[in-house]
Order: C-alpha cells, then sequence, then structure tokens
C-alpha cells in the first residue's frame, strides 16, 4: 500500500470527532490535488448533512436558493455509485438551454474552478443512504484525468475509508448526545446475552411489543441500521457491559 494512504489511515483511525476526521481529510485530498473537497451523506435531500472548504459567500447562495435540488454531483451520489466528471471549461463555451442544473455548476465556477470529480460512496450498514464526495480542482479537465491515471485509486480509497470514519463519528456522538433510557440499555443488554424479544419480555415481565418498541427507540436513537448495529454501537460506545 502506498506509504501516503496508510500514513493518513493510521491518523485518521485515531480521530475522535467527525470535524477532526474531516480536517485530516481535507488536508490529505489538498495534498493529492484538489483546491476545495466538498463531502455530503444522508438518506434524501432534506435529510443529509454537508461538509466543504468551498468559499461561504458560494455556501450562503447555495442553502438560501436552495441549490441542492439541482446540484448534479449531488443527485449522482444518491442514484449512481460509478465516478462523475463535471467539465466546467467545457460547459462555459457550449451553448445550453439554460437548464437549473447547468446554471448552478456555471454558478460553481465563480469559485475558481475548472473541473471536478465525484465519488459516489456507500457503507454495508446504511443501506438506504447516499455519500459522495467531490474534489473541485483549478486545473483543467485533462490536467485531472491525468492526476486520477496516477493517483485515481488512492484518492478513492481515502474518500472510502474517510466515509466510514466520519458517519461512525457522527452516530457516536448523536449516540451520546441521546442518552439510552435504564429500560433501553437493559433490552439491549438481554439481547446481547442471546435472548430474543419474546425471551426478554418473558424475564422483563412485559409485553414483547413494548420489548421491539424499547429496541427500536434504542435503534433510532443510535442512529442505527438494524438492532444488531445498534447492539455493536451499545458495546463499543461502553453504553452496555455484557
Amino acid at each position: 500500500m502506498d506509504n501516503r494512504l496508510t500514513d493518513f489511515l493510521s491518523r485518521l483511525n485515531a480521530a475522535t470527532t467527525a470535524d477532526e476526521a474531516w480536517e485530516m481529510t481535507v488536508a490529505f485530498m489538498e495534498q493529492m490535488g484538489a483546491t476545495s473537497l466538498v463531502y455530503a451523506a444522508g438518506e434524501k435531500l432534506d435529510d443529509y448533512s454537508m461538509y466543504t472548504t468551498t468559499p461561504d459567500w458560494w455556501m450562503e447562495r447555495y442553502t438560501e436558493k436552495q441549490y441542492a435540488f439541482h446540484d448534479k454531483q449531488l443527485h449522482h451520489c444518491m442514484n449512481y455509485l460509478n465516478t462523475s466528471f463535471l467539465d466546467l471549461g467545457s460547459l462555459k463555451a457550449q451553448t445550453f438551454d439554460g437548464s437549473a442544473e447547468d446554471k448552478v455548476s456555471l454558478e460553481f465556477s465563480e469559485t475558481g474552478i475548472a473541473s471536478v470529480v465525484t465519488l459516489p460512496l456507500r457503507l454495508p450498514w446504511a443501506d438506504r443512504s447516499f455519500g459522495g464526495m467531490s474534489l473541485a480542482c483549478d486545473m483543467s479537465m485533462p490536467e485531472l484525468q491525468m492526476l486520477l491515471s496516477e493517483n485515481g485509486q488512492i484518492i478513492h480509497l481515502a474518500a472510502m475509508y474517510s466515509h466510514s470514519i466520519i458517519q461512525t463519528l457522527l452516530r457516536n456522538e448523536q449516540a451520546q448526545a441521546a442518552p439510552l433510557s435504564a429500560r433501553e440499555k437493559e433490552c439491549l443488554l438481554w439481547l446481547a446475552r442471546g435472548l430474543n424479544s419474546e425471551r426478554i419480555a418473558d424475564r422483563l415481565n412485559i409485553a414483547r411489543i413494548t420489548v421491539d418498541t424499547h429496541i427500536g427507540s434504542a435503534k433510532r436513537k443510535l442512529g442505527a441500521a438494524t438492532r444488531e448495529h445498534a447492539l455493536a454501537m451499545a458495546i463499543q460506545l461502553g453504553i452496555i457491559a455484557p
């Protein structure tokens, strides 16, 4: 494995907050040639988070005018898994129909960006979620493609690992901000000891549907995709000790 990537992954593993992991990712991607970086992840357009190094004035305009609904790269990450390219230099030279998507892309070029490569990202424990990282560069598209021919695999692996670490840390922070109730912890504890919902209900002298409700609530608070994932997070965070 490339030493640059090995060093980056080692430092990323030591990150204790999502913000810290993001800062490490920015530093690495800038070394790889990115002028600015955009990272987004979530389930839908009204439920996603975004990290970016683009200028404040651009993000204020992006938010105020709800450009997310016309962002080609964001929509690509939501619907596809293949790498996407955006050649802003070529787009400027074209005569187009004035579509909202093209207008957003052209306005983005005002930040000094000439080309963009976007990497859709997924996590095995978050089936309904999307993620993506865009490296925006001031170099031409041929120059960007040359860069990717040399470092594309390293960049993609770094983006995938960053996505996993940032999302894990965000879920941990979310779990710590919304502590589980005593009954939710108790249900998870017995689940960890091998009991199913029916046996947990018998042991706690409550209805099975109540057990499922407690486990479902714990799952939501932890931001987990399944009850098994919620159980693993509760153990990892020290919420329960089987």
